[in-house]
């Protein structure tokens, strides 16, 4: 038995030099699908802040049996409330444009927050219309 497969590349070049309309055409439409889709999108800018809890490098210790303090430990909600909290909340509509302002209900729908590979750090993004 002969397994040989044999491929005459001739007959596929003039397949496809018989179909090259259909060919050019389908790739021209692909690329202006593809520029609308990305010309159309609306520009938007983020800013990602990475934020790391920390505990104050001097505390005092009033109690002798106490040497070393527990390390610190958090879960998402309360990493995401510290996040979202007031101070943080202005600081950002500090720096908002003035021909974008907003209010705290919009900037919210525009703020993400993540946790980081530690419980510590926290990944504060933010979207804009404007770069500034």
């Amino acid at each position: 038995m002969d397994d040989e497969l044999e491929i005459d590349l001739r007959k596929i070049v003039r397949s496809l030099l018989r179909r090259w309309k259909l060919i050019v055409g389908l790739a021209l439409l692909a690329g202006a699908a593809a520029f609308a889709f990305t010309f159309f999108q609306p520009r938007l800018y983020e800013a990602k802040a990475v934020i790391a809890l920390t505990r104050p490098p001097f505390q005092p210790n009033f109690d002798s049996r106490y040497q070393n303090l527990s390390p610190i430990t958090l879960n998402y909600k309360m990493v995401k409330g510290i996040a979202m909290g007031d101070e943080i909340l202005d600081q950002i509509i500090e720096r908002v444009p003035e021909d974008e302002e907003m209010s705290l209900e919009q900037l919210n729908k525009r703020i993400d927050v993540e946790a980081g590979d530690e419980t510590t750090i926290v990944i504060l993004s933010v979207k804009m219309k404007v770069a500034e």
